[in-house]
C-alpha cells in the first residue's frame, strides 16, 4: 500500500529560469494566507524555496528562508550559484541539486495557457472594469489614479502605474486572472491592491516584456512570466508567487511566497508519502 500526494505545477515560491538574482538584504519569506493573511518575517516558515535552471546571485544580506535550489539548462549544464560563501543566509539546503525545471509548466507559448490566451482575447470581462478598458487593452493610471477590477477574466495588452496610482482588484466575489501580453510598469508608491485572498488573483504573461515592482509598490498574487524579466525594486513587497525567465530582487524588496498558491495548481506528478508491505499470507 502506498500513500501519494500530486506534485504543485509551480514548485517554487520564486523561479528564474535564466537568472535570480538577489541584492543585499534582499528577502525571500514563506507563509500560508489561510493561516495567515498579512505576514511579516517573524511568520515565516521555512518553505521559501528558490531557483534557477542557470545562474543564481547573492549578495551580503541576502535571506532565503527555505532551500536554494540549482536546476540545468536545457542542454544539461548545472545552474551556477554565485557568492557561495558566507554572504548570504540560506536556512534551508544550499545549492541544492535538481534536473532541469521546465521553463514554460504551464505551456503559455505552445500549451494549454497558450489556448487560455486565446478565448480570454475573443471573450473577456473587460467592460467590466471601473472604468472600462479601452479597446486597445491598456491599463494606463496617471499619478494618483484608480481603476478596479471585479471578478473576471482580463485580456490585457499594458499595465502602467504612475506614481501613487492603485488598480484594485476586488477578488471578493471570485478570482480575477489578467492575460497580459505586454509589459506592466508599477512606479513609485503605486499599489496592485487585492480585494480578497492571493490566490483568487493570477496575471499570466506570454511576453518577454518586462515587469518591475518600482520602489515601495505593492504586489499579492500569483505572477507567471516564463518569458520576461521580473524585478522588484527596493522596498517593494511581494505576496504570492513569482515565476519568470529572470528574477531580480532589489535591495530590501522582500518576497513572501503563499503556500495557499504553491498547493493550488497541482501536477499530474506523484510524490510518494509512505509505503508499506501487504501480504495475504
Amino acid at each position: 500500500e502506498a500513500v501519494v500526494q500530486r506534485k504543485p505545477s509551480l514548485n517554487f515560491g520564486v523561479f528564474g529560469n535564466a537568472l535570480v538574482d538577489m541584492k543585499a538584504n534582499g528577502n525571500v519569506y514563506s507563509y500560508n494566507s489561510s493561516v495567515t493573511l498579512n505576514p511579516t518575517p517573524s511568520d515565516s516558515n521555512g518553505e521559501a524555496d528558490t531557483g534557477s535552471n542557470e545562474d543564481f546571485i547573492t549578495h551580503s544580506g541576502t535571506y532565503i528562508d527555505g532551500d536554494l535550489v540549482l536546476g540545468e539548462d536545457i542542454y544539461g549544464n548545472p545552474a551556477t550559484w554565485f557568492d557561495p560563501g558566507t554572504g548570504a543566509i540560506v536556512t534551508g539546503e544550499r545549492g541544492a541539486r535538481t534536473d532541469n525545471v521546465p521553463q514554460d509548466r504551464l505551456g503559455a507559448i505552445g500549451g494549454d495557457l497558450a489556448a487560455e490566451f486565446t478565448a480570454a482575447g475573443a471573450s473577456n470581462n473587460n467592460a467590466n472594469a471601473v472604468p472600462p478598458i479601452p479597446s486597445n487593452n491598456k491599463i494606463i493610471l496617471g499619478n494618483g489614479d484608480t481603476t478596479i477590477l471585479p471578478a473576471g477574466i482580463y485580456y490585457v495588452a499594458e499595465i502602467t502605474l504612475n506614481n501613487g496610482a492603485t488598480l484594485t482588484i476586488d477578488a471578493t466575489a471570485g478570482p480575477v486572472t489578467i492575460y497580459l501580453t505586454g509589459e506592466l510598469d508599477a512606479k513609485n508608491g503605486s499599489s496592485i491592491n487585492l480585494l480578497g485572498v492571493p490566490p483568487n488573483f493570477t496575471i499570466y504573461s506570454n511576453s518577454t516584456e518586462p515587469i518591475t515592482l518600482f520602489n515601495s509598490s505593492i504586489f499579492k498574487g500569483t505572477l507567471y512570466a516564463p518569458y520576461a524579466t521580473v524585478e522588484v525594486k527596493n522596498s517593494a513587497n511581494f505576496y504570492g508567487l513569482v515565476w519568470a525567465n529572470v528574477v531580480d530582487i532589489k535591495n530590501s524588496g522582500d518576497v513572501y511566497i503563499d503556500l495557499a498558491i504553491v498547493n493550488t495548481r497541482l501536477s499530474n506528478e506523484m510524490l510518494l508519502l509512505s509505503w508499506k508491505d501487504v501480504r495475504d499470507w
